[in-house]
Parts: C-alpha cells; structure tokens; sequence
C-alpha cells in the first residue's frame, strides 16, 4: 500500500522548477502555449500510475554521484500525440481527430520520441538553473502505459520517490493531468534551501 507525505518546501519548488522549464521549452517546440498549475507533490513508495486512457512514459535518467536513478513524466497519449501533431505542424482540425489513436504511425512515434529528448534537456536545464550539484538528466525512451498500470521503472520497490502532479493546458483542447516522478537523490541547490 502506499505511503505518501507531503514534500518538503525545496521538493515542491524543485517540482515547480522542472514543470516551468518544461512549459517554457515546450511551448518554443511545438509553437503553442504549454503551462502546468496546481502543482502538488508528495513522497511516496510506489510508482504512480495514470488514470482514464493509456498514457505516454518519459523515462528519464538520473546521473549523479551515487550513480543512476529513474524519474518519469507520465502524460495521456491524446495529449502527446496533441504536441507531436503542432511539432509536425499538422492542423489543429486533423489532431483533433487523432487524439483517438491508439496505434501511432512511424512519424508520429519519432515526434513523440523528439519531444522526450526535449524532456530529458529541459529537466537538466531546469537543474543547472537551480544550481544543483552532481546530477544530470536524461531521456532514455517511451512506454506506452494502459490505463491504471504503473509505468516500467528501474526501481527498487517501496523506495521512496518524489511525486509531483499538475494540471496541464495545451489549448485549445482540455487541460489534463499530468505526473513528474523524481528519484529520492539530494537535489543540493542553494535555491532549494529549507
């Protein structure tokens, strides 16, 4: 069963750190506004998992001194394939009928796969602008996740991690939620002090 508690202050910022680094690079990728609200994070012992659709996994690597730890940003496919379409400049009115795939064609998966590049860049660049010591980010692939299931993750079980969720706005579709998952590394920033 999961135990969760809230996150320290420094936690939460650096949550709210990453996800602002991240609506400002995304934004400049696939040309529209991209902003997360209502972030709250929490600790916990399990792996989170995303609810009502399959949902997008972005692996992401963890370098530090201690060695490597996994994160993931978890993202409904609808909205993936939302940010992929604007990357690709598909119309808005043709993405809107794709939000319904289940089944991605070749160009498709590499915009996905492009984006989680970003992803893995803007965490680390998000890190470097908080000063934080000894710990480089990574993107290290994509998973497909069905509804309810927990992504893949290099982790040992009930190990602590560091839970953010937020709301999501691409418009003009519906915001959705969205959950960055951080190992339990010392984030050490002289911005992120208690």
């Amino acid at each position: 069963m999961t135990t969760a508690q809230p996150c320290t202050e420094s936690e939460t910022a650096l949550i709210k750190s990453v996800l602002d680094q991240l609506g400002e690079d995304l934004s400049a990728l696939v040309g529209h506004g991209v902003t997360f609200a209502s972030v709250e994070g929490v600790r916990q012992s399990e792996r989170p998992a995303g609810t009502g659709s399959i949902h997008i996994s972005f692996r992401l690597a963890f370098d530090g001194d201690a060695g490597t730890q996994y994160g993931f940003l978890l993202i409904p496919l609808a909205d993936a394939i939302s940010l992929a379409g604007f990357m690709l400049e598909i119309p808005e009115a043709e993405i809107l009928s794709m939000r319904s795939l289940t089944t991605l064609k070749n160009g498709l998966k590499d915009a996905i796969v492009e984006i989680g590049k970003m992803i893995g860049d803007s965490a680390s660049n998000a890190l470097q602008t908080l000063e934080v010591e000894g710990v480089k980010v990574r993107f290290t692939g994509c998973q497909g996740v069905r509804d309810g299931i927990r992504p893949a993750l290099i982790y040992t079980e009930e190990t602590p991690l560091i839970v953010g969720s937020a709301t999501a706005s691409l418009q003009p579709f519906p915001d959705f939620k969205t959950t960055l998952v951080l190992p339990d590394v010392e984030f050490r920033s002289p911005e992120l002090e208690d």
